[in-house]
């Protein structure tokens, strides 16, 4: 069923149904205990109104006839019922505490879990990116814990009403009937504030999003310090205070709307109640002190219940969260991360296309390059380097084309159709935009590395030195980020890290997208001759706009709209009329060309 379908009539019925099946199952699997004894004592807390009612009339009989031993017996009972309901109301208060804990702290590991499997490819694509923050709301605001409860409310009053209606039958069948229907505007004025609530979730949704990002980009150290310096934060609060200021002028209609419906409700009810009543005193075959009894009695469940119409009203509500999350847990995973290739002879990529949505932004790109060699990808900003990049470790589909790995064992593997996990066992890849993790330096170093197999401080020192990063760094347990009393690092440093990574996880094939772009030149040309180094054993690719870098490499491809248009050395492009050598003018035009050939 389409989530988006919440306008279609019957999605409350279907839907909500659906949702209500989606939370009891969720509760079963992450907290049957408590979900079993909660039900267990609702139950036995319905019968109450009833036995309430059979109590008293006996007790009215009692007083009348019936020796006062019995009396008394009678007295102690029914104070020993009380007592008893009033314990297992607390109880059950507990429980229902508890059953929200659990049904919250489960469904945030449960949105945790499956964001850490899902494709890349998945979180690139705007709906699945909004979904995720969605799934991440519904259960850090409440709204799965809330429906598992809110069941259990609905099970319990359906019970009350049971075994009052069956107590209240013999003395006025039309007195019964008219309890229960005395129900009904409640439960109407639910369904429809409910529906209309529902139906803007989304639209508020989005506000409270829009308004947590502009407070995050000023919260956050290097959005906040940046936005400071522009004079800016004072615009992203207005931002925020716009579109909190939307959330709660819906939240205030949605209030508005339910105070008139309950008024409505209210009279209404009343009427149907007094009829009810009616019925009893005139209809009915009670005597005075079963009447009292059974208007006691009706008196506790209607209290019992009272909020039964608020309990539907909430499981049709949160229908709509509920099934998008129900559909976010139901997106495929990725593969389990593979064992890394080590050692790859080489990497041919030949006519790469890759297509998204109706554009195409990478066509027909070819690229080859061997052990033991450093080729380099350039071209201007939006030429299609990173995306090629990132088609050929997995994060794209290839619509068309091969990339073919051969190993040192003579096998070859065509990866192209192959899943992201499969792909990126090849690979090492340092971002453009790569990520700065605030962990301690060996975290960083060991990320996505089996913790039991993590390497020695040996091995990590040893990558520390080959990027010069130990230079700042005093020790592999060396908390990174100041958010967490940590040490703050330079955009140059945290580079040199990711780069330490790369060398770390030790794949067949580096990728290197602007590896240097923070680093300054010295350190520059220290990596790039540990880079070569290396290379010997390794096929490393790098994007690069650095003129003097790509002198010293094996092989250049040049792009533009998305195209390979030239390949060759450094000397072969620019001793000829190229749009290498256009782009890198600016660069040459202090350098004696001829020197550079």
């Amino acid at each position: 069923m389409d989530v988006g379908m919440s306008n279609n009539p019957s999605f409350y019925g279907k839907g909500t149904y659906r949702a209500c099946r989606f939370a009891l199952r969720f509760a079963r699997r992450t907290a049957s205990k408590t979900l079993i004894l909660l039900l267990v004592i609702q139950i036995i807390l319905a019968a109450f109104p009833a036995v309430q009612a059979w109590l008293i009339s006996l007790l009215g009989t009692s007083l009348q006839e019936e020796p006062a031993n019995k009396t008394v017996f009678l007295i102690l009972l029914v104070a020993l019922l009380l007592a008893g309901f009033v314990s297992l109301q607390d109880v059950c208060g507990r429980l229902g505490d508890i059953l929200r804990l659990t049904i919250a702290w489960q469904g945030r590991l449960a949105v945790d879990q499956k964001v850490s499997r899902i494709d890349p490819k998945q979180l690139r694509q705007p709906e699945v990116n909004k979904r995720t923050r969605q799934a991440l709301e519904v259960v850090s605001n409440g709204n799965l814990s809330v429906q598992a409860t809110a069941v259990t409310s609905v099970i319990f009053a359906v019970f009350v009403c049971i075994f009052l209606f069956l107590s209240l039958f013999r003395f006025s069948t039309l007195g019964a009937v008219l309890l229960l229907l005395s129900l009904i505007p409640s439960l109407l004025t639910n369904f429809y504030c409910s529906k209309k609530l529902a139906e803007q979730w989304e639209r508020n949704n989005d506000y409270h999003r829009h308004a947590n990002y502009f407070f995050e980009q000023m919260m956050y150290q290097s959005p906040g310090t940046e936005l400071a310096l522009l004079d800016g934060r004072e615009w992203f609060r207005s931002q925020a205070g716009r579109y909190r200021n939307k959330a709660a002028a819906l939240d205030r209609s949605v209030h508005a709307m339910y105070i008139k419906a309950e008024n409505i409700n209210g009279l209404v009810t009343v009427v149907i109640f007094a009829f009810c009543l009616l019925a009893f005193l005139l209809h009915g075959n009670a005597s005075p002190v079963e009447a009292t009894a059974a208007l006691v009695g009706i008196s506790s469940g209607l209290f019992a219940i009272h909020n039964v119409g608020w309990s539907v009203g909430m499981l049709m509500q949160e229908t709509k969260p509920l099934l998008m999350l129900e559909e976010f847990l139901a997106l495929p995973e990725m593969t389990p991360p593979l064992p890394v290739v080590h050692q790859v002879a080489a990497l041919n990529a030949k006519d790469i296309d890759v297509t998204i949505g109706d554009r195409t932004i990478v066509s027909h790109a070819c690229l080859h390059a061997h052990c033991g060699e450093v080729v380099a990808l350039v071209g201007a900003n939006g030429a299609g380097k990173t995306s090629l990049l990132s088609a050929l470790v997995g994060l794209y589909d290839v619509s068309d084309g091969s990339i073919l790995v051969s190993t040192d064992s003579g096998d070859h593997r065509e990866l192209s159709k192959q899943d992201f996990a499969e792909r990126h066992r090849y690979f090492g890849m340092l971002a453009q935009d790569y990520s700065r993790f605030e962990l301690t330096v060996r975290e960083n170093l060991c990320l996505g590395l089996d913790p039991s197999c993590w390497p020695s401080d040996e091995k990590l020192w040893e990558a520390l030195r080959m990027v010069g990063a130990q230079t700042f760094v005093t020790s592999l347990d060396m908390q990174l980020g100041e958010q967490w009393k940590g040490t703050g690092l330079s955009g140059g440093q945290w580079q040199r890290l990711a780069l330490a990574r790369l060398y770390i996880r030790d794949a067949g094939i580096w990728i290197l997208d602007e590896p240097t772009s923070s680093i300054d030149a010295r350190g520059e040309a220290e990596i790039f001759s540990c880079l070569r180094a290396l290379s010997s054993r390794k096929v490393v690719i790098v994007v690069t706009h650095r003129a003097s870098t790509l002198q010293n490499l094996d092989r250049i491809y040049y792009m533009e709209g998305g195209r390979v248009e030239e390949s060759g050395t450094f000397t072969e492009l620019v001793s000829r009329d190229s749009g290498f050598r256009r782009l890198f003018a600016s660069q040459l035009q202090d350098t004696n060309i001829d020197e550079a050939i």
